[in-house]
C-alpha cells in the first residue's frame, strides 16, 4: 500500500478523534442528513439559488423549524451550528456554564490591548 494512503487513513483517523465529542452532540439533536465534510451547506445554498436571493434564506430555517423542532443543528462545512427558536431555550443557553469557553473570555475588567 503506498505511503499517501495510509498518510491519508491516519490523518482522517485523527480529525475523527479530535472532533468525536461534536460528532456525538450533533448527532443528538435533531436535523436534516449532511454529507461529510460539506454539512448541510450545499442544501442551504440549493435553496437559495431556487427561491431566487439571500433575502429569503430565512425561508429556509422557517421551513426547518416546521420539521425538526423549534431546536435543531446544521453542519456548516465542519462546524456544528444549533439553531434556538424560543426565548426560553436561548436563555437556558447562554446561563448553562457548560456551554460557555469561559478560557477564551478575558477577565472581568481586564483591558484589552
Amino acid at each position: 500500500m503506498p505511503c499517501w494512503v495510509l498518510l491519508l487513513v491516519g490523518l482522517g483517523l485523527l480529525l475523527l478523534l479530535q472532533k468525536w465529542a461534536l460528532l456525538r452532540l450533533g448527532s443528538s439533536l435533531p436535523g436534516p442528513w449532511a454529507f461529510p465534510l460539506l454539512g448541510n451547506a450545499q442544501m442551504v445554498g440549493q435553496v437559495a439559488v431556487r427561491v431566487c436571493g439571500s433575502a429569503v434564506i430565512f425561508l429556509v430555517f422557517t421551513e426547518l423549524r416546521d420539521r425538526f423542532g423549534a431546536t435543531y443543528r446544521l453542519w456548516l462545512g465542519p462546524q456544528l451550528w444549533v439553531f434556538l427558536h424560543t426565548a426560553e431555550e436561548t436563555r437556558e443557553a447562554l446561563h448553562d456554564p457548560t456551554l460557555r469557553k469561559d478560557q477564551d473570555l478575558p477577565p472581568a475588567g481586564a483591558a484589552h490591548r
